[in-house]
């Protein structure tokens, strides 16, 4: 574990006995269902509230003002870094962030830029960011194998604390340090380091020593299989199959499910006729998102992956089944609104591209 993390949950577990005293005797509850319950409880503030994604470029440009770095930023940038300082004051917005976006931060070696991310970060996010993209996969690919895909869950139930964007944190207690009360203190355990703002964790991110993101991340590896490949890829829906049967596959793996190619092929075609019967659906819209982003470049001749495509792909997956709007840059949103792909018929998410237009959506809402 991370030294600083270390550090942070050791003074958080002085406070472990005050929150366990409201969960002894509450054993019906499991820990896992108690998290749902947790998260479904903090997001009822957010509901009257806009949720907006903002791209990597996005939270760079808000640095670079905060730091006073007029030199580099056009009267856009400008305009727009203005026009989010009026959304904050206006409490009708939040800005979580998603997985990708904390590892492009991460990525920033400037010790300036970090900084006033940090400094600024926490009152735009509220303490909320997007599910990790496994977890939300997973528990989509859970609803299709219980039968459950007509079941639409609260998109707000996609929203975490920002210690768990790399997922739930976990601990082993002590055999009998607690009495045999280990679920209480465990779920004691998750109510304080939930509270740890994501400036921590940029923190606990700048210090360690593993690899930053890289943006070119398997981008050779999807070019040379896609050239490979394409003579089999004879329509879109053929590329959407392809890629949803390869996420069905990773999902089954991950959940220790061990099913024969058949099987796999089988449940993708169960889950294309699904969206065909449906196409309005926004159940298990997030896998849906990945396998037509992913789909359409595989059918596509002419579409090659470039550096940051599969952050991207990921980030849109996350942020349109929750998000009112995705702020982009031009190639991205190009991409996402592909009539061919068509995904507005099951995601209510508006993308805009360019800091004059991002800054012209922010006042429209705030006119509202």
């Amino acid at each position: 574990m991370n030294e600083k993390l270390r550090e942070i949950f050791e003074q958080s577990a002085k406070t472990l006995d005050t929150y366990a005293a409201a969960h002894r005797g509450k054993d019906s509850v499991s820990y896992h269902a108690y998290i749902r319950i947790a998260r479904q409880a903090r997001v009822k503030a957010l509901e009257a509230r806009k949720i907006i994604y903002l791209d990597t470029m996005a939270w760079k440009c808000l640095a670079d003002y905060k730091q006073g770095k007029r030199e580099r930023l056009t009267a856009a940038n400008v305009a727009f870094a203005l026009a989010m300082e009026d959304a904050v004051k206006s409490k009708k917005f939040v800005f979580p962030i998603g997985l990708t976006t904390f590892f492009e931060l991460d990525s920033m070696t400037d010790p300036k830029t970090h900084e006033s991310l940090s400094n600024f970060v926490d009152e735009l996010c509220l303490g909320f960011c997007f599910a990790p993209f496994s977890e939300v996969l997973l528990d989509e690919m859970q609803r299709v194998l219980s039968s459950k895909m007509d079941i639409e869950v609260d998109p707000l139930e996609q929203l975490v604390s920002p210690v768990e964007i790399v997922g739930i944190p976990e601990i082993e207690f002590p055999p009998d340090l607690f009495g045999g009360d280990e679920v209480a203190y465990k779920k004691a355990f998750y109510d304080v380091v939930c509270q740890l703002p994501f400036s921590t964790q940029l923190l606990i991110a700048q210090e360690s020593p593993d690899k930053k993101w890289n943006n070119k991340y398997q981008v050779e590896e999807l070019n040379n299989n896609k050239i490979l490949h394409q003579d089999e890829i004879v329509n879109l829906n053929t590329g959407i199959f392809v890629e949803l049967k390869a996420i069905v596959e990773g999902c089954l793996l991950e959940l220790g499910q061990h099913v024969d190619a058949g099987q796999i092929a089988m449940l993708t075609g169960m889950i294309m006729l699904y969206w065909k019967e449906r196409p309005t659906s926004k159940s298990i819209s997030s896998m849906r998102v990945l396998a037509s982003l992913h789909g359409l470049f595989r059918f596509d001749r002419n579409r090659k992956y470039h550096s940051g495509d599969m952050a991207d792909f990921m980030a849109a997956a996350s942020a349109l089944p929750v998000a009112s709007a995705m702020f982009t840059d031009r190639k991205l949103a190009i991409v996402l609104q592909d009539k061919s792909i068509n995904l507005k018929q099951f995601t209510q998410c508006d993308v805009v591209h360019g800091f004059e237009a991002m800054a012209q959506y922010l006042h429209t809402s705030l006119a509202v």
